[in-house]
């Protein structure tokens, strides 16, 4: 059983005296204290009727010590929750050492008059907490205390040494405002313009506001761009991970929220300062507060995920081990296939997975494929170099002579589990397996490897792979779509071929070499209110006497006039205009903003284009 005096009454304090009141067996007495008493009373009438832990409430200056000191030895609570400003930290730290109380503190202490996160005067009170016989929880981390308590696990638990932390904040809510802030915006914004720091090598570094940003792709939420920021359990983390080399926290905003907090800043609404107005002094940023949304109000009318959590890298056994997916990338196999490659500089290198299947618009370098069917191959195939204009001259794929799966089965002392099940077409029927799974049997293998490019179809009379792919899909398809029997999805006209290697070879042919058209909108032209296409074209340099690619003028291939007013159920467009715009205003490189490959699938057909504002660019 506990008392905890709550000082605070703002949105991060509702948050806290909702926990502690849904924890009754721990937290059996709360007093709420704050200046504007009315808050708390709110509080207390809203929960006390909904938990079995007594409330009290009480008016107190969290500037005032003597004002502290005669609350606490009131009330004699075992804890103090500081929820206040950060600016009152230390005033209620001084009243906790008088008064002999614990004190949790989710945030780090800030002075009034600098904008400047750091841990040096709350450390100081170390040594005199410590003699005091008393605990003082600093600045707590995120949420709060959560990322602590994972790397906590993850020093016991995971890692003999820990050597470079991530620790990512992704709010991906949407409030529907135009701009509001989870939590008191006076701190918030502070905070995020502040300049970032994060700690390697045994030294801090500083950085400029929001200028290091990384995409992470978050779970049930996706790739959001995240932006280094200084957060207070940097400090504490630094001095209890052993062998940490490199710390760093990143959190999430869009640029809807930057570009406002810009806006703001540059007119001076983010000014700590006090100026003059009308014969009265205000700061700023004090009076953005009141016109800004009470985050307390966002909860009800917020839709979405968060999403909070730490990448770490560092040794378990001696061995190098990460928090992702670390098997493969030590797989012995692919390490002495990729040794005796041939490729020089390889940048990006993905472990395609049966997901590339999708359709999803990956490009990639290499790829080192645990193959599940031969459509997996060729998709994977086909997002290797997709979006580069440079011809392929080096291998850049890798399928081992296993997969994974036998692998796996063979560890486990299960060699006759089929390896090629869903997704891939293995027959269901234990007798209708492939007769191994070998891919040196099943691929045309060659030089006891098979690496292969993007460019090249696979051999059909020589892939047995193929084969029988090909007839397990047809199987498949004549078992579903068939007009005998109770099949849900009966019908005697589907073509069991359409899902076969026929569909492919007759109507759209995978690996066929498709002819690209690389169309952008002259830029200068749309300056000058005249639009002009220019297409990338082979054309003689005269002066280098050679044949070379250039951009030259092909407006005849868009049908006049080439502009297309954009219909009126069209929901988002961009007149040509406003795409120079748009490049100029995110710093996109205007040629490469307004740019278009076009397949034309055959190049022996003179397709006409047409320009629509709405829906892009269209085959006549």
């Amino acid at each position: 059983m506990s008392r905890a005096l709550i000082i605070g009454a703002g949105g991060v304090a509702g948050v806290v005296i909702h926990k502690c009141c849904q924890n009754s067996e721990v937290f059996t007495d709360i007093c709420i204290a704050s200046r504007t008493k009315s808050k708390c009373d709110k509080f207390k009438e809203e929960l006390q009727d909904k938990t079995k832990t007594n409330i009290t409430t009480a008016q107190v200056n969290a500037d005032n010590v003597p004002e502290l000191v005669a609350l606490m030895k009131e009330y004699k609570p075992d804890i103090c929750i500081n929820v206040a400003l950060p600016y009152q930290d230390l005033h209620i730290m001084d009243a906790c050492l008088e008064c002999k109380v614990d004190y949790v503190d989710t945030a780090n202490y800030e002075p009034e008059d600098t904008a400047k996160f750091e841990y040096k005067w709350q450390w100081a009170y170390r040594e005199r907490f410590e003699k005091a016989g008393i605990t003082a929880l600093l600045g707590s981390g995120f949420d709060p205390g959560v990322t602590n308590v994972f790397c906590a696990y993850a020093q016991q638990y995971l890692f003999d040494e820990i050597h470079t932390i991530d620790i990512l904040d992704c709010n991906a809510g949407d409030h529907g405002y135009a701009f509001a802030t989870n939590f008191n915006p006076e701190i918030n914004l502070r905070e995020v313009s502040s300049k970032g720091r994060y700690w390697e090598n045994g030294e801090w570094i500083e950085t400029e506001p929001v200028s290091v940003k990384m995409v992470w792709d978050y779970p049930e939420v996706g790739p959001k761009d995240s932006y280094l920021l200084y957060h207070e359990e940097l400090e504490s983390l630094v001095l209890n991970i052993k062998g940490l080399k490199r710390i760093r926290f990143f959190m999430t905003f869009g640029q809807s929220y930057l570009t406002h907090m810009k806006c703001l800043e540059n007119i001076g609404m983010l000014r700590i300062d006090e100026v003059e107005h009308k014969g009265m002094k205000i700061v700023p940023i004090e009076f953005l507060k009141t016109l800004l949304p009470d985050p307390a109000s966002l909860g009800p009318r917020t839709v979405g995920f968060t999403n909070i959590g730490c990448v770490f890298e560092g040794l378990k056994d001696g061995k190098k081990r990460k928090t992702g997916n670390e098997t493969i990338e030590q797989d012995s196999e692919i390490i002495e296939l990729m040794k005796h490659s041939q490729q020089k500089n390889v940048p990006f290198v993905v472990i395609a997975t049966p997901v590339e299947e999708v359709g999803r618009d990956h490009d990639f370098d290499w790829a080192v494929i645990d193959a599940s069917s031969v459509q997996s191959i060729v998709q994977t195939a086909g997002r290797v170099n997709r979006h580069r204009r440079e011809t392929i001259h080096e291998p850049n794929i890798i399928i081992p002579q296993f997969n994974y799966r036998h692998c796996k089965n063979v560890q486990q002392q299960k060699p006759k589990q089929p390896a090629f099940i869903y997704p891939g077409y293995e027959s269901y029927s234990q007798d209708e397996n492939y007769p191994n799974h070998d891919l040196a049997k099943l691929l045309p293998w060659q030089n006891n490897q098979l690496i292969i490019d993007a460019r090249l179809r696979f051999d059909k009379d020589n892939c047995l792979f193929a084969k029988l792919d090909d007839r397990e899909i047809q199987g498949f398809c004549e078992r579903y779509f068939y007009d005998e029997g109770d099949e849900l999805f009966s019908n005697a006209q589907v073509d069991s071929c359409l899902m076969t290697e026929q569909l492919y070879q007759t109507f759209t042919p995978l690996r066929d070499r498709q002819y690209q058209a690389l169309y952008r909108i002259n830029p200068n032209s749309i300056k000058e209110g005249e639009l002009a296409i220019e297409k990338y074209v082979n054309a003689f340099n005269p002066v280098f006497k050679k044949q070379q690619q250039e951009w030259q003028d092909y407006s005849g291939d868009f049908t006049k006039p080439i502009l297309q007013p954009a219909k009126p159920q069209a929901w988002l467009y961009l007149s040509p205009s406003q795409m120079v715009e748009q490049c100029e205003f995110y710093d996109i490189d205007i040629e490469q903003g307004c740019q278009i490959s076009l397949s034309l699938y055959n190049d022996k057909n003179e397709i006409q284009w047409l320009y629509d504002e709405g829906f892009g660019v269209v085959k006549k």
